[in-house]
Order: C-alpha cells, then sequence, then structure tokens
C-alpha cells in the first residue's frame, strides 16, 4: 500500500499504520467501530490519497469491517 513508503516518523504513518492494523483482523471492526476509526483517520490527516486508498480496499460482511 502507499501508506507503507511514507516517512516513518510521521504522524500520518502511525495514524494510517493503526487505521490498517485494527482493519486487518479476521474479526474485523464493528460498523460503529469502522465509522469512528475513519472519522478519526480524517480528522487526523484529512483526505489524502493513502487514506482514500487504505479505505477504499474495506469491505464488510455480516456487520464487520475489514481489509480485503
Amino acid at each position: 500500500m502507499m501508506w507503507e513508503a511514507l516517512d516513518r516518523k510521521l504522524g500520518d504513518y502511525k495514524v494510517l499504520s493503526l487505521a490498517h492494523r485494527l482493519l486487518d483482523d479476521d474479526h474485523g471492526l464493528s460498523e460503529e467501530g469502522y465509522f469512528a476509526l475513519q472519522e478519526f483517520v480524517y480528522d487526523e490527516i484529512g483526505p489524502t490519497v493513502e487514506m482514500n486508498e487504505l479505505f477504499d480496499r474495506v469491505r464488510a460482511t455480516d456487520g464487520r469491517w475489514y481489509i480485503k
């Protein structure tokens, strides 16, 4: 993913890394948790290309949100 190429010292990297780790789980996030995470990431770094790429990869199954 593009965000992995960001400078690891940047706060943006930490925010996107956290979001990716939370979404890259076999059980995913609840709908409420997913939308809270999405809002947090947007508030912290704005609508960056990397943020959009990460959230474009998210899918939902049975009310759980995860990276496909």
